[in-house]
Parts: C-alpha cells; structure tokens; sequence
C-alpha cells in the first residue's frame, strides 16, 4: 500500500528536536560525513550507548538540529559552517522519511515562492515530493490540497497522515486516514485532539500509526 505524509511547515517541519532512533546507523554511515578517527567517542557525544541505544538527555535524544550539527562540526567530520551542517541533518532525515516509502507534501500559509526558499534553505526542497500554499490551493483546513497531493501521488486520502501543530491540521487531517499533533508549534495536546501526539515530527513512529490508525 503506497503511503503519504502531508507536513506542515511552521511549528512543525522546521522546529526538529529528537531523530528516530532506527536511522542512527544510517545517519552515522552517510557519504557525506568524513571517517571517524574515534567513532566511539563520537557517538558517545551524540548520545549514542556502546549498545546502539540513544541516550536521554543528548542532542540525538532532545537535542535540535543545531545541537546534532554542533557535534559534527566539532568531530571535524563535516566540510562547511555549522549553518550547513544543520541543514545536512534536516535533509538527511526527509530523505529517510522517503526510503520508508512515503511520499512527502508541505502545506503551508506561506506563498511558493517563501515555500520554496525555505526548503532550499535547509536543502530539503529535492526532498519534497508536493508543496500546497494559499497561492494554489484555497487554505487549511479545506481538504482540496489534500486531495491534489493525492491526485499527484498516485494516493487515496486514507493513504494520508497529517501532521501539523494546530487544530486546523488536524481539522483537515479528518479528510485523510488520521492527524498527528506535534507539541513544536502552537498548539497544545488538548487543542490538537487526536490519540497521536508527539512532542516533534522526529518523534512520530510514522509505520506504526499508519497501520494503527483506521481507514475512513
């Protein structure tokens, strides 16, 4: 079954926190880090256990992007500003989002044009599968962005997560197979009013609330 994960943008996307812990190996054998004379101590310094378990209180565990790119930066292990090494992480991980085999949308409130710029940015745009803004698409919560991502996709909306941290992700997310409140933005755990709810998108076991969550 092919899936879809619509995100949105502010409070959501761009305020990363904690990584999924099964794409830490992955991330610690990605081409674009150079080899590790000590990758114990690295690892140790992310908060990565001798036994492969993240541990809390470290920047892979409640850590920012900034806080995972600063550990690189200082292991030497990535050419560039610590600006760039951020933007690597934030990559990375949608680009892992993808290989789990699930289309990726942004619906924002920001025109394409704003849109585009800050997922080039961050080095995600090549990352993202479709962008809906108000330029295109009437406004969330109105689900006709929601049905053009799946028009576009090759999906049916009960193929669809949606994450956001405002109720008026989750009013659209009634159209599509469930909504995934994240605590990054705006809205609380009441306000977001779904069983799924994570403090970031990083945190979301997107397989297991896939098929946890029932088709409409």
């Amino acid at each position: 079954m092919r899936k879809g994960v619509l995100f949105d943008k502010d409070g959501t996307l761009f305020d990363f926190q904690s990584l999924w812990g099964k794409a830490i190996a992955d991330f610690l054998q990605a081409p674009e880090l150079q080899l590790v004379k000590q990758p114990a101590q690295f690892q140790l310094d992310l908060g990565v256990n001798d036994d492969g378990r993240v541990r809390s209180n470290s920047p892979l565990a409640d850590g920012t992007n900034a806080d995972i790119a600063l550990v690189l930066v200082q292991h030497r292990l990535f050419h560039g500003s610590l600006e760039s090494a951020e933007q690597f992480v934030t990559s990375f991980f949608l680009r892992f989002l993808q290989q789990d085999g699930f289309a990726v949308g942004v619906a924002t409130s920001d025109s394409l044009d704003a849109a585009q710029l800050s997922l080039t940015h961050a080095q995600a745009l090549s990352q993202v599968d479709f962008i809906a803004t108000p330029d295109q698409y009437p406004s969330k919560p109105d689900p006709a962005l929601l049905y053009a991502f799946c028009r576009e996709q090759n999906l049916h909306p009960t193929d669809v997560l949606v994450v956001g941290d405002s109720p008026v992700d989750m009013a659209l997310a009634q159209h599509a197979r469930a909504g995934i409140g994240v605590l990054s933005g705006v809205g609380t755990r009441t306000e977001l009013a779904t069983p799924y709810v994570y403090p970031t998108v990083m945190d979301v076991p997107y397989l297991t609330v896939f098929q946890e969550s029932s088709s409409k």
